[in-house]
């Protein structure tokens, strides 16, 4: 049998997205089926998608995507399985959410292909709110559709559950890699590094690049941020911001430059250059500051201790909940600096971690369970 993943994220995001499209990979491959992929950026550049909920399902619409997509439609006709791996995409009705919903719609109801959606997680206003909404009613009629459906975080699964929607728990897929394919340095922890790193989509306000002004309510929390990290140096800290070099996001960028400007010249940067080195640099840190999702995940699975950060969905909340872990820290909270320094002084690295990576990974496998009973066939 054949399976089409669409959305591979292996080029054009950052290390922790390279590492979780491998590993979903290369699980797939395993258990037999040939695979084909429809790349992130070949998701981005879709032409003629549905640009509101009310035009999801007009004829016309769909007659031009068919026309205008050749390349995506072939590959849905051609293999008997389109995965659509969420990574994390699935909320509101952004351009990206809506490409995902669109082509769960076309392969199942034209193509009439099995579909699943797999490692992610799903807010459709941004919240953890069910209030009726035009927006709710598009999610559930297209989630309804789906053969399988596995959430990454219990926050985002329970909320489907409340709105009458069947779907998995599972979780993300970093952890396969880093238990397949990475080698651990454990010997190389430096005990006073601090890394600060993975910044979230909050940071969509285009803030922190040249010439832009931040949020009042998010520039307080930065400020706050630069006030503890400058006191750690004082104290004989060494804080660096990690940088994946291949393909840093905009917020990544934008976060950055911010830091740099108020944090002086003794402020510096590790450029990570490939998802090995990445996770080594994750590793070897005494404690990671961050607002990513996968930079915690990392940073859980290889015994490091760790801060989070708030994101611009509930999605964060959610992983601190699956990884047993205190909620994320607010960027707006206003006590931000005291909570930070409070944070700092209790953290301490995980004394198991090789136990949470088992945990984790077998969790991870939950995405593929109707894969593996499909490849008995």
């Amino acid at each position: 049998m054949r399976v089409l993943i669409v959305n591979d994220t292996t080029a054009g995001h950052h290390f922790g997205c390279t590492g979780t499209s491998m590993a979903l990979k290369m699980e797939i491959e395993s258990l037999g089926f040939e695979l084909s992929t429809f790349a992130a950026l070949d998701c981005a550049a879709l032409d003629y998608l549905p640009i509101t909920s009310v035009e999801f399902f007009d004829e016309d619409i769909l007659a031009n995507f068919l026309a205008h997509n050749y390349k995506l439609c072939a590959l849905i006709q051609a293999n008997d399985i389109v995965v659509i791996n969420g990574q994390g995409s699935l909320h509101e009705v952004e351009r990206e959410a809506l490409a995902f919903l669109y082509i769960v719609y076309v392969a199942k109801t034209v193509f009439c292909k099995n579909v699943q959606i797999i490692n992610h997680s799903v807010y459709p206003h941004d919240t953890s709110g069910v209030e009726d909404s035009d927006i709710i009613s598009l999610y559930k009629k297209i989630y309804a559709v789906a053969d399988f459906v596995a959430i990454r975080e219990p926050l985002s699964a329970a909320f489907m559950r409340r709105i009458g929607l069947e779907v998995h728990d599972s979780f993300d897929c970093l952890p396969l890699y880093i238990k397949r394919y990475y080698q651990s340095n454990l010997c190389n922890t430096q005990n006073d590094l601090i890394v600060v790193a993975g910044v979230a989509a909050l940071f969509n306000l285009n803030i922190s690049t040249a010439g832009t002004q931040a949020g009042a309510s998010v520039e307080r929390g930065l400020m706050q941020m630069v006030k503890v990290l400058q006191l750690k140096m004082m104290e004989g800290y060494t804080v660096r911001f990690l940088y994946s070099d291949g393909s840093p996001t905009k917020e990544e960028q934008q976060m950055l430059y911010f830091l740099k400007s108020y944090m002086g010249k003794s402020f510096a940067v590790i450029h990570a250059q490939t998802i090995d080195g990445w996770l080594k640099t994750i590793e070897k840190a005494d404690l990671l500051i961050s607002g990513g999702f996968h930079h915690c995940i990392a940073a859980a699975c290889l015994g490091t201790s760790f801060i989070a950060l708030n994101s611009n969905i509930p999605n964060m909340a959610g992983l601190m909940k699956a990884l047993w872990h205190p909620r994320p820290l607010i960027y707006s909270d206003l006590h931000l600096e005291n909570k930070l320094r409070k944070a700092i002084s209790k953290s301490a690295i995980c004394t198991n971690s090789a136990h949470m990576l088992d945990k984790l990974c077998t969790r991870a496998q939950n995405n593929f369970a109707m894969l593996r009973k499909l490849s008995r066939f």
